[in-house]
Parts: C-alpha cells; structure tokens; sequence
C-alpha cells in the first residue's frame, strides 16, 4: 500500500511495528508529501470481523492502547478501517495524526458522523481520552 499524507509519526508506528502491530513501512519526502509504503497484509479491518474475530482483538487492542499511552503516544484515528487483525493478531494502521501526548493535534477538521471525541478539533491537542473514546465506539458498533 502507497499513501501520500503531509504528517505521519514514523514513532508511533515503529512502537506498534516493534510489537508485531504494524506493518513493515518505509518513507520518503517527495516536494513536502511524506510517501509511505507499507508491506501488503492479509489485513481484516474492524467492520470485515465475525464477533469471535472482535472478540479476540478487543483486549489486544485495549492493551495497545495502555501501553501506548504509557509510553506517552497518542494514535488520534482509531476508527473501524485502520484497527484489524491479521491472523489472530491485533494491528494498527494510519499514523498520519499519531505523535507525543502534549504535540500531536488534528490537522483536519474531523468528521463528527465518525465518532470522534466531541472536543477534536482542528488544531486541538489527541488526548489519551479521545482514542478511549475511539475504541469505546468500536465496541459499540
């Protein structure tokens, strides 16, 4: 997979890499876009899971989570398309928004129809709070 994005937390997504969380990447910076290439996976995104497959992930991901944020990281885009599973295995994609708690804010405006957290706004701080919030709503679903 290819994406071109103006922001990405080559960090945060070593931290989940170091895990077996992520996939393999790398960067490059081409005119002021940062091109990441990840390695294909036999990735099954949030929405694709059976209930035994969310089942199964669900502590993985809240986990990920504590550690994450001990680790003073924030992610900032848990939603359905970027948490999965891959053979039994949590994983963890797009860190476009993910960085230190304290430096990493929305650089958009973020949908309010995808179940951000109710204070995400453009130019606001990812709290540890907003990607509870995140993962709260894919329980929900």
């Amino acid at each position: 997979m290819i994406k071109f994005t103006r922001t990405y937390s080559k960090e945060v997504h070593n931290w989940f890499y170091a895990r077996e969380q992520a996939p393999q990447y790398e960067m490059h910076v081409l005119g002021g876009w940062i091109m990441v290439i990840m390695e294909k996976l036999d990735f099954i995104s949030w929405d694709n899971m059976s209930t035994e497959q969310r089942t199964l992930i669900l502590p993985q991901l809240r986990e990920a989570i504590h550690r994450l944020h001990e680790a003073g990281l924030v992610h900032g885009d848990l939603r359905p398309p970027n948490v999965g599973s891959m053979r039994g295995k949590l994983i963890i994609l797009d860190y476009d928004w993910a960085g230190p708690i304290g430096q990493a804010t929305y650089p958009v405006v973020p949908n309010p129809q995808a179940g951000f957290h109710p204070s995400a706004s453009i130019g606001s701080l990812i709290q540890p709070d907003h990607d509870h919030h995140l993962v709260s709503r894919l329980i929900d679903e």
